[in-house]
């Protein structure tokens, strides 16, 4: 399920994503972002419509004042990736938990714990959680400096202002639809925009969720040969908004949406990317 708040749209998921992220595109797990009443609806009505939906009260958290530290923590957020699976006011991803209002669910000792790199936090950590707890996503960690920084950002964000409302997932872009049958594809060769896509792709880190040859994560679907699996206007297009392109993929017979986050690119660098993914060749049929 996903969960929605009243003043703005965000795609932002609960903690227990997190413990079911092993069940992404696999079985419906629950998401949350905040209430929507931008666009006039009252969220009585919306429960009238939808019964599965499930309003949530915000906590009463009183995020921390900003402060100099908070303003390069959150320098460092943007930097080091966080939003390529978290996200904060409707932007990011929605592969871990949302972070609007975490300072009201989450210690200042529990995120240091989590994330620093030193022996004593990651020791802390596991006795926070249990020794037997194992994470579905091993998350980044950094020096103490680094974290106390980004807990001073996290601290400062505020919660959804009316709270949140918990609906069900829609069917998913799927992971690896087929070649046509009966062509062989051939990538692009290598070229000046190509390589520059290559260094954005690494730069914006997809690497996290997808993978290309024998590097990368698996949440995402791998990148080997994708150029032989879609055209290249539907990579574009999906490289520059997955959510708009997965919106206007949808039909009157089925929502159709993305798990891949915004990436705020500027039309060049969505081409440069898409040129390099055209480059990749299809591993599997080397096989």
């Amino acid at each position: 399920m996903r969960k929605v708040a009243l003043k703005q749209i965000s795609i932002a998921s609960l903690h227990v994503r997190s413990l079911l992220i092993f069940a992404i595109c696999v079985i419906p797990i629950v998401v949350s972002h905040p209430c929507n009443a931008q666009s006039g609806s009252d969220p009585a009505k919306l429960d009238d419509k939808s019964p599965h939906l499930v309003k949530v009260p915000t906590s009463g958290y009183v995020p921390a004042a900003t402060s100099a530290e908070s303003k390069r923590g959150q320098a460092l957020f943007q930097n080091v990736g966080c939003m390529s699976c978290h996200s904060v006011h409707n932007v990011g991803g929605d592969l871990a938990p949302m972070l609007d209002g975490v300072g009201a669910r989450r210690s200042e000792d529990f995120m240091i714990a989590h994330l620093s790199n030193s022996p004593a936090a990651i020791e802390q950590y596991k006795n926070m959680r249990g020794k037997n707890y194992i994470s579905p996503l091993p998350h980044s960690r950094y020096s103490l400096e680094t974290v106390k920084a980004l807990v001073a950002y996290l601290k400062t964000i505020p919660e959804p202002p009316d709270g949140f409302v918990i609906e069900p997932h829609v069917p998913r872009l799927p992971a690896s639809p087929p070649s046509p049958s009966g062509q062989k594809f051939k990538p692009e060769k290598s070229s000046e925009s190509s390589i520059e896509g290559q260094k954005v792709f690494n730069k914006r880190g997809c690497v996290a969720c997808h993978a290309v040859g024998d590097v990368g994560g698996w949440l995402a679907p791998r990148l080997d040969g994708v150029g032989g699996r879609h055209s290249r206007e539907f990579i574009q297009a999906h490289v520059t908004d997955a959510q708009a392109h997965a919106a206007a993929l949808s039909t009157k017979s089925g929502k159709v949406s993305s798990k891949m986050p915004r990436l705020t690119l500027s039309p060049l660098e969505s081409k440069q990317i898409t040129d390099y993914l055209m480059t990749l060749p299809d591993l599997s049929s080397d096989k």
